[in-house]
């Protein structure tokens, strides 16, 4: 018969100490990591540092049927085991309730069904296998199905208030944008609003990637809209240059306009053919 203890909060369950090695895994096989990352392995070498004891965890919650105790947390009854075998521990409080009198309760939770030792499956990385299979030779078990999720998530919440992480290091951090310059030229009119993204808005669009779209189109606007004022300015400079198209009979050049674009005696004989062309050449 498990021994009375002190009452708990309802009648229904109660905080004794008991001895792990007679407390049933539910599961045959362990997985070699709890839900949060971190491995039995060095779990258990914290407790043989003293960097961890049994108060800083939840306790066990542990059923009973009146004459056995059979275990809802597997991976860490494993701990226990182990460090009772290395005398680090002789008892452990646990949270003892009455196993439901259901039919498949009573299936599952059974000296037939479950098993005072278990297997540590092998960490490989990409996948977990069973690492020692002398482990489940002991106390006939018939339980073979493996241990996956059943620790309850207080476990590494309690890691975590244990050594937590500096405040700040999870903070968002915000995206800063660089003002516009007030002395940067207006953006050309096709680059006033960029086609969609009031329809962003409308259709309850994420408003701040919207608003990103509209400083990226902004910034592309002030830079193409100086190299247009300075390509136009350029074509203007070449356009007063050039002379315009004459229509009818050309017109005759001056010697000296001649002389100023035309350099050398080739340039001169090509004038004076055209003038003899136009008779104005004697």
């Amino acid at each position: 018969m498990p021994p009375s203890g002190k009452a708990g909060p309802s009648a229904a369950e109660q905080v004794i100490d008991v001895d792990p090695l007679l407390v049933y895994f539910t599961f045959s096989r362990i997985r070699p990591r709890f839900s949060c990352g971190r491995t039995i392995e060095s779990t258990l070498q914290q407790f043989r540092d003293s960097e961890l004891q049994p108060r800083d965890l939840p306790l066990l919650s542990v059923l009973t049927d009146g004459a056995h105790y059979y275990s809802q947390n597997n991976r860490r009854l494993y701990v226990y085991k182990q460090l009772r075998r290395e005398g680090l521990l002789e008892t452990l409080p646990v949270r003892l309730r009455p196993l439901p009198q259901t039919k498949r309760m009573h299936s599952k939770y059974s000296p037939n069904t479950c098993a005072l030792n278990a297997t540590l499956m092998r960490d490989t990385g990409n996948r977990d296998t069973v690492g020692d299979a002398s482990a489940t030779a002991a106390d006939n078990s018939n339980a073979t199905n493996i241990e996956d999720g059943h620790e309850s998530h207080e476990v590494c919440t309690s890691w975590i208030a244990i050594g937590k992480p500096s405040v700040g290091d999870d903070e968002p951090r915000s995206v800063k944008h660089p003002a516009p310059s007030s002395s940067s030229p207006p953006p050309p009119a096709s680059c006033a609003t960029a086609p969609g993204l009031e329809e962003d808005m409308v259709e309850g669009g994420d408003r701040r990637k919207t608003s990103i779209r509209k400083n990226q189109k902004k910034q592309q606007c002030r830079e193409v809209a100086p190299s247009q004022q300075s390509s136009t300015n350029h074509h203007s400079q070449n356009a007063s240059r050039r002379p315009g198209k004459r229509k009818g009979a050309a017109t005759a050049r001056s010697p000296s306009t001649s002389g100023s674009e035309c350099s050398g005696s080739g340039c001169a004989s090509a004038l004076e053919a055209e003038l003899r062309k136009l008779r104005l050449y004697t």
